[in-house]
């Protein structure tokens, strides 16, 4: 997103601040940290040789493993299991 966007998104998001209240500023920067985290994934797994993205396991959610293929279309998805797998990735330093 240009920067120029960003900021009056922003601005918008402090306006709504004071005058709603703050859940929507938090909404944002909840989203912003994922967005983070999903963009730091991807440019790891572009690093990753392609047989070690189809055979090792770089995470286990719910009781089930993902390699770093399953683990990208989860991401890529944002679904829950792929917010779990990224939060997981950064506790483990990875993302």
């Amino acid at each position: 997103m240009p920067n120029f966007l960003v900021s009056a998104f922003i601005n918008e998001l402090k306006t709504a601040r004071t005058t709603h209240g703050i859940s929507e500023f938090k909404q944002y920067k909840t989203y912003n940290h994922m967005e983070n985290k999903k963009e730091k994934f991807m440019r790891v797994f572009a690093n990753v040789p392609e047989k070690v993205r189809g055979e090792d396991v770089v995470a286990v959610v719910d009781d089930k493993p993902f390699t770093w293929n399953t683990a990208m279309i989860e991401v890529k998805n944002n679904s829950k299991t792929g917010k779990k797998i990224l939060k997981l990735l950064e506790k483990l330093g990875i993302v």
